[in-house]
């Protein structure tokens, strides 16, 4: 319910379309009578960089480096296309929000390191002494689901559970080099 502030070009495209779904809608020319919007966090998989790399380097025991000043909130495609199923079914319309738990990149690569049981290191590192420019650095990533979890009972997927699911994903992935 909080006022909208987009500060980057991704946010505020999103945003537009949002706002001409909901002009479709106040149309009475229309053939629209409701919709759902469904804003999310960050999805990942074992396949995208950075974590592939990560996977593998932790694997063969050798260290990594992860960033402590960049924070999101990542959720995996099966919790995603579960959520958005239900979302589909439900009765409900309106604007749901989906999002995973605020995490540094340093904090889940520690928390992957961990559940890999591996010799490999997590190193911390940053944006800056890596001399990366971020253009949008937040303090918090995460999207409030007081809405979802109420109406649908979807609650945020914690890091624990995403790092499981892109470990189970990445067992089951068959690579060709």
């Amino acid at each position: 319910d909080a006022p909208l502030e987009p500060r980057i070009a991704y946010s505020r495209q999103k945003l537009e379309a949002e706002n001409r779904l909901h002009s479709l809608l106040n149309n009475s020319d229309s053939a629209i009578s409701s919709c759902t919007i469904v804003r999310i966090t960050r999805t990942i998989n074992a396949e995208l960089p950075p974590f592939f790399e990560w996977i593998k380097h932790l694997q063969a025991g050798l260290s990594i480096e992860a960033f402590d000043d960049f924070i999101f909130a990542p959720m995996t495609l099966s919790f995603v296309s579960q959520a958005l199923l239900k979302i589909g079914l439900s009765p409900h319309n309106g604007i749901f929000h989906l999002s995973g738990t605020d995490i540094s990149y340093y904090d889940f690569a520690k928390e992957l390191a961990n559940a890999m049981n591996t010799s490999g290191k997590v190193v911390r590192t940053s944006s800056i002494a890596k001399e990366v420019t971020l253009y949008f650095r937040p303090r918090y990533s995460a999207l409030g689901m007081r809405r979802t979890t109420q109406l649908l009972g979807i609650e945020r997927q914690s890091s624990t559970e995403v790092v499981a699911d892109i470990l189970n994903n990445h067992s089951s992935i068959r690579y060709a080099y």
